[in-house]
C-alpha cells in the first residue's frame, strides 16, 4: 500500500514505518527493522579512552587473573605454557617468546571488527609482562657472567 500507513499492510516499508512511529515494547521482535538495518535503540556514544586509563585497566586485569589463575605475585603461566608447547612441537620459544605471541594476537584481534578496549588493555598488560621477563633475562644473564 504505497503512500498509505494501513496497520493491515505488511510490507517492509510500511512496517518500517509504523516501527519508526512507535516505541517498541522490550520484547518485540522488531523483524522489518532488522531486515532494514534500523536499530531498535541508538547505539552508545563511544567514549575517549586515556593512555593512562588503558594502564590502570590493565594493571586491575593483571591482578584479577592472578587471583584467578596464577598466584599473588601475578601472572605466571607463560612459563609453564612455553614449557609445553616446546615440549608438544619440538621448539625452543622463550618466555619473551610467548609474550610476544601473544601480544601479536592482541594486535591481530584489534585490528578486526569494531574497537573493543579489551584487546589495547590485554595488550598493554602483555607488554608489561614482556619487559618484566626482558628485565629478568638480563639479570639472569648477568649473574651467569659475574660467576
Amino acid at each position: 500500500m504505497k503512500g498509505s500507513q494501513s496497520n493491515d499492510c505488511n510490507c517492509l516499508g510500511c512496517l518500517a514505518r509504523r516501527r519508526n512511529s512507535q516505541k517498541p515494547s522490550s520484547v518485540q521482535v522488531d523483524i522489518a527493522g532488522f531486515i532494514a538495518g534500523i536499530p531498535l535503540t541508538q547505539p552508545k556514544k563511544q567514549k575517549v579512552l586515556s593512555a593512562a586509563g588503558f594502564l590502570v585497566a590493565a594493571n586491575q586485569h593483571m591482578k584479577d587473573r592472578a587471583v584467578t589463575y596464577d598466584s599473588p605475585e601475578g601472572e605466571r603461566s607463560m612459563e609453564r605454557t612455553v614449557a609445553a608447547f616446546n615440549e608438544l612441537k619440538g621448539t625452543n620459544l622463550s618466555v619473551q617468546d610467548g609474550w610476544t605471541f601473544m601480544m601479536l594476537l592482541k594486535m591481530v584481534r584489534a585490528d578486526q571488527g569494531e574497537f573493543k578496549a579489551d584487546n589495547f588493555e590485554d595488550l598493554v598488560a602483555y607488554a608489561a609482562l614482556a619487559g618484566e621477563q626482558a628485565s629478568i633475562d638480563a639479570v639472569r644473564k648477568q649473574n651467569q657472567q659475574n660467576i
